[in-house]
């Protein structure tokens, strides 16, 4: 389940598994990184819920629109069940 889509504002972050990686937060797409970065504008991946809310206030910082229970989402995570972004799936219900 994602955290925000673009249909609600700038930003597309959701939690996901890559092949044997650990689960990160991706910010789909994002806005924040340049062709200059790496040489292509693309997804960020973020390891942990504190990183992701960071993140997020990092677009907020630029302007970008991203809506208010993102974050308030995250902070309820990480109260409720820490900051490993693995332990995710434990949210869904």
């Amino acid at each position: 389940m994602s955290y925000c889509r673009w249909s609600e504002g700038d930003v597309y972050l959701y939690p996901c598994r890559v092949r044997n990686e650990p689960e990160q937060i991706v910010c789909c797409e994002c806005q924040l990184r340049t062709v200059a970065d790496d040489g292509w504008q693309g997804d960020v991946y973020l390891p942990t819920r504190s990183a992701a809310l960071a993140h997020i206030e990092e677009h907020l910082a630029a302007g970008h629109q991203v809506p208010a229970d993102a974050v308030s989402r995250l902070r309820d995570e990480i109260e409720r069940f820490g900051d490993d972004a693995g332990n995710w799936e434990v949210t869904r219900g």
